[in-house]
Parts: structure tokens; C-alpha cells; sequence
């Protein structure tokens, strides 16, 4: 009698102990993605980063975006629109398509936030015509390929007492 009991035991702490463990990795997820949500929607899209010359600081935020131009997050600009964390600098019909993205940066050794505004202006393909337009040919690759597009890039970082440094890229993809 006593072996059933004990065995009755060992059964139900076996699978209160296998409940525990799959309760754990559920909440585990659960939390997991709640952080992730949190952190999508509270977090900029854009992060602060610190730098050591104003210098760095505008030529930082042009290869910031050349990143994000490559991971296609600038996709929508070739139909006119401005993606998230953005704001339309021309009107979504206008040629080229502009939008600007506000960057904040610290300088090594200062606690205070500054601006760099990064303008971004989608000039379609090359040898093309205003962005929606077909264009004829054998060779022709269209945004879906992302081949040809071509970026202009401005960075204007704006530091302490009035200084400013100015960065201009144009990016390829």
C-alpha cells in the first residue's frame, strides 16, 4: 500500500513539475514579445549614437541611412509616400520625392542632444523618366528589382554654440 502511494507521489510532482516548465516558457514568450512591442513602439526608429566631432556626426547619419536605404526601408518614397518616423518634405506627385528624418546624436563627453535633420530625395533610375512611368528596353529593371534607384542625401548636424557641419552623399542601389 505504502509503494502505491509513494509512486502516486512521484507521478503527480513529475507532472506538476513538467506544468511548471511549460507555464515558465509560455510566460518566457509572452514577456519576450511584450518587450518587443514595447520596445518597437516606444523606442525611435532611429536610435541616438554618440560621436566625437560634429563631422562625424552628419557623415554618421548619411551612413545610417544608406543602411536603411539598403534594407529597402525607403521603399515606399518610389510610389510617394513617406515611410514611418519620416515627414514629406514635396508632395507625394512631386519629382524628385522628398522626405526628412530627424537624427539626435550626442558628442563624446557632453550629455546634451543634438539634431542632425537628414533629408532624402528619390531620383527613381537613371535615364528614366519621373518615377511610375514605364520605361521601354531590354535591360530595363524596375523598383521591384531596386537596381539603378538613385538616393540623394543631405546631413546638416547641428551642434553646440551655433555650429554646424554639412554632409551631401548620393547613394546607389
Amino acid at each position: 500500500m505504502k509503494i502505491q502511494k509513494f509512486k502516486k507521489k512521484i507521478r503527480t510532482k513529475g507532472s506538476a513539475l513538467f506544468l511548471a516548465i511549460v507555464l515558465s516558457t509560455i510566460a518566457l514568450i509572452l514577456l519576450g514579445s511584450l518587450m518587443l512591442v514595447w520596445w518597437k513602439f516606444t523606442q525611435a526608429a532611429f536610435p541616438v549614437r554618440t560621436y566625437s566631432s560634429l563631422r562625424e556626426a552628419a557623415a554618421g547619419g548619411v551612413e545610417l541611412l544608406v543602411g536603411y536605404i539598403s534594407n529597402r526601408y525607403f521603399d515606399e518614397m518610389g510610389v510617394g509616400r513617406a515611410p514611418r518616423g519620416t515627414r514629406a518634405l514635396t508632395s507625394s506627385n512631386a519629382y524628385p520625392f522628398c522626405v526628412e528624418v530627424l537624427l539626435r546624436f550626442q558628442l563624446l563627453g557632453d550629455t546634451r542632444q543634438f539634431n542632425n535633420p537628414v533629408q532624402i530625395c528619390y531620383y527613381g533610375i537613371p535615364g528614366g523618366s519621373i518615377p511610375g512611368e514605364m520605361l521601354g528596353g531590354v535591360a530595363y529593371t524596375g523598383p521591384k528589382t531596386g537596381k539603378g534607384e538613385v538616393f540623394a542625401l543631405n546631413s546638416t548636424a547641428y551642434g553646440p554654440q551655433n555650429t554646424l557641419a554639412i554632409v551631401e552623399a548620393v547613394y546607389v542601389r
